[in-house]
């Protein structure tokens, strides 16, 4: 597991395609019966069908594939569902997992590195896609406390209200353990960095750029 540390976004989000918290991480996928969707406020759902916010990254394939992202199986516009016609349960097979919160999806880069996507709202959202963009431009050696999580790309598909940022592939730093001593120690010292910015100094980095870090980031780690 490699440890380095990142927050999640710079700037307080609202859910963009549907009423659920805006969360920089890996996707929640889900592939229980349908009574424990109740708890994520999603109804009951035929599997083998695209909910109405996974119909936005159908629709966006072929845009992300030209610029080298590629979508899971379910997200392909010819997807059938893999178990129909074979004695395979629906949850036994990947392209059952739907998403949790349809604003963030994950994808395989052309070198097979996964990255995490995440739909935004060009209005709505212009001061995030902006803010994300300055802060992935500030130079680590400058300032190397800066743990926000980076824009690696960022994708305008054509005749779409939304954008499409590119962020590496995080996970909660509770999800995965700790391999080497050396992992836990880079972890906490990493952790005591921000937790000294953040005391001491008012997140300086941000706050230099007339940032305002409204609340307490999550912590995320590149796995």
């Amino acid at each position: 597991m490699a440890s380095t540390a990142l927050s999640n976004d710079a700037t307080d989000t609202n859910s963009t395609i549907a009423a659920s918290e805006n969360v920089i991480e890996s996707p929640t996928t889900l592939t229980s019966p349908d009574k424990l969707l109740s708890s994520a406020g999603i109804q009951k759902c035929k599997w083998s069908e695209l909910l109405s916010g996974e119909v936005f990254w159908r629709d966006q394939c072929r845009f992300l594939k030209e610029h080298g992202y590629t979508l899971r199986a379910r997200y392909q516009p010819d997807w059938k569902p893999s178990w129909l016609g074979t004695s395979k349960k629906f949850y036994e097979c990947e392209d059952s997992e739907i998403l949790l919160n349809p604003n963030v999806m994950d994808a395989s880069r052309n070198d097979k590195s996964l990255v995490m996507l995440k739909c935004l709202h060009r209005k709505h959202n212009h001061l995030e896609i902006l803010l994300g963009k300055v802060l992935s431009r500030v130079n680590p050696q400058c300032f190397p406390g800066n743990h926000c999580v980076p824009f690696l790309d960022v994708l305008e598909p054509p005749d779409c209200e939304y954008v499409i940022v590119v962020m590496p592939y995080l996970v909660r730093w509770d999800i995965v353990p700790f391999e080497t001593i050396g992992e836990i120690i880079e972890f906490f010292r990493q952790i005591f960095e921000a937790e000294e910015l953040k005391s001491q100094k008012g997140l300086l980095f941000m706050h230099n750029l007339n940032i305002a870090h409204e609340y307490v980031p999550s912590v995320m780690v590149d796995a």
